[in-house]
């Protein structure tokens, strides 16, 4: 069940036109493929979600222990949040070596972590 708030939400969105969905899957795509470049850039190794607006990445290429050091040492070093994914997995060692980025971002935001990941470069 959901709430009376979201449910008059879903309503009204069931009346917006299909271009609109079109225009918003279109603008989470130019996202998505825009930080997979810069991911790919740094050499981290990441994987093309088809259905989230999260990209998981290996950090296999990196010197850190974990998934949890080396987002410390992201917003530390570089300026950039990532999730450690880690607590998604019922054994937490499948992903010790994979790091989350979201891409529903505003351009500008993922601009601004794009000229801030280049430090990364392996």
């Amino acid at each position: 069940a959901s709430t009376t708030p979201m449910q008059y939400a879903i309503a009204e969105a069931l009346r917006l036109p299909d271009a609109y969905f079109q225009g918003l899957a279109a603008e989470y795509q130019a996202r998505r493929d825009f930080l997979m470049g810069v991911l790919e850039e740094t050499g981290l190794r990441p994987r093309c979600p088809e259905g989230s607006y999260f990209i998981l990445a290996s950090i296999e290429n990196f010197p850190h222990a974990d998934a949890l050091e080396f987002s410390r040492f992201l917003v530390k070093e570089i300026g950039v949040v990532a999730i450690p994914p880690g607590t998604f997995y019922l054994n937490q060692e499948y992903g010790a070596k994979l790091i989350r980025f979201a891409f529903c971002k505003r351009q500008e935001t993922l601009d601004a972590a794009a000229e801030r990941l280049v430090r990364l470069r392996v």
